[in-house]
């Protein structure tokens, strides 16, 4: 797998990341087989593709937590997560803390009480 293909499918995870992102579909774009895909995104980028995701995911839902003040759980559904809880545990698993906590730290609602 070239580096160009690498290249695309990660642009294509960060603009479509409420988008069906399964190997099956990323290896499909790809025009490969899904463990030939597999094996050579992980090789070419150093994460899975179901790792490079969910971290596209953490990534959106963090900008997201950070600007706008819609609901967790809409947030969570823009963002691709199957749902609040899912997007909850992937961010205590990789930040340490909650969507909440997130959002209480870096949130343009904290920095407007801060201001004020």
């Amino acid at each position: 797998m070239t580096r160009v293909v690498v290249q695309l499918v990660s642009a294509l995870v960060h603009v479509a990341v409420t988008c069906d992102l399964g190997v099956q579909a990323l290896a499909q774009i790809a025009n490969m087989s899904p463990r030939n895909f597999s094996r050579a995104f992980s090789r070419e980028a150093k994460v899975s593709p179901a790792e490079f995701v969910e971290l596209a995911r953490l990534d959106a839902a963090r900008r997201l937590l950070e600007h706008d003040r819609n609901p967790l759980k809409t947030i969570a559904l823009n963002c691709g997560f199957r749902d609040g809880q899912h997007m909850r545990d992937v961010f205590r698993r990789r930040l340490g803390v909650s969507p909440q906590q997130y959002r209480s730290s870096f949130g343009m609602v904290n920095a407007a009480r801060q201001n004020g």
